[in-house]
C-alpha cells in the first residue's frame, strides 16, 4: 500500500500548507517566465487554494483525535494562504483582484466549498463514530 492510514492521520494542516504554498509560488514564477498571460498567476493561486481546501477536508476525515484543533489550525492557515496567494498573484501579474470579477467569485466559491467540505467531513466522521465503524 502506498499510503497507510497512520500516515494519513499524521498529516497536519501545517504540512499541507508547506506542500501547497511553495509549489504555488514556484508555479507562478515559472508561468510568469514562460507566458505573457498575466492571469496565469491568478489561475495558479486559485487552483492552489482549491487544492488545499480539497486535501484538507479529505485528510481531516482520517483525523481520529483532536479534530477541533485540526479544523481551527486548518482554517487559520486557509486564511493566511488565501491572503498570501492573493498578494503574490497581484504582485506577479500586476493585476489587482478588484478588477478580476471571475477570480473574486472563484475565491468566494472556494471559501464556501471549504466550509461545506469541513462540515461534511465532520458529519461523516461523527456518523462513523456513532455507528462504531473503525476506519
Amino acid at each position: 500500500m502506498l499510503i497507510t492510514f497512520n500516515a494519513l492521520e499524521q498529516t497536519t494542516p501545517v504540512k499541507q500548507f508547506l506542500l501547497v504554498f511553495p509549489t504555488a509560488l514556484l508555479a507562478m514564477a515559472f508561468a510568469a517566465v514562460v507566458s505573457s498571460n498575466a492571469e496565469n498567476a491568478w489561475f495558479i493561486s486559485s487552483a492552489a487554494l482549491g487544492f488545499y481546501v480539497w486535501m484538507n477536508a479529505v485528510l481531516g476525515f482520517f483525523k481520529k483525535s483532536n479534530f477541533g484543533g485540526y479544523v481551527g489550525q486548518s482554517f487559520g492557515l486557509f486564511l493566511v494562504m488565501g491572503i498570501l496567494l492573493v498578494a503574490s498573484a497581484s504582485w506577479v501579474s500586476g493585476l489587482s483582484l478588484s478588477g478580476l470579477r471571475e477570480y473574486k467569485i472563484m475565491l468566494l466559491a472556494t471559501f464556501v466549498f471549504y466550509i461545506c467540505g469541513i462540515l461534511i467531513s465532520a458529519i461523516i466522521r461523527n456518523v462513523a463514530i456513532l455507528m462504531d465503524i473503525h476506519y
